[in-house]
């Protein structure tokens, strides 16, 4: 599933809401400390990268 979560990530992983058709609601992430906040934009970055390789690797196995 898609995710909006986080800007500029078509997929990210995060807490949702499960009904009896499945996902119900996507959860944002909440309030951050900096701490957090600079985590978040570290793993960002190297998941930006790990997301591409995943979609190119779906569209080459007709996964997409």
């Amino acid at each position: 599933m898609k995710s909006d979560v986080q800007e500029g990530f078509e997929y990210f992983t995060s807490k949702c809401v499960f009904g009896e058709n499945g996902v119900k609601k996507v959860l944002d992430l909440g309030e951050l400390n900096d701490y957090e906040k600079t985590r978040l934009k570290e793993a960002c970055e190297q998941l930006k990268g790990e997301i591409a390789t995943g979609v190119k690797y779906a569209e080459a196995n007709e996964l997409a």
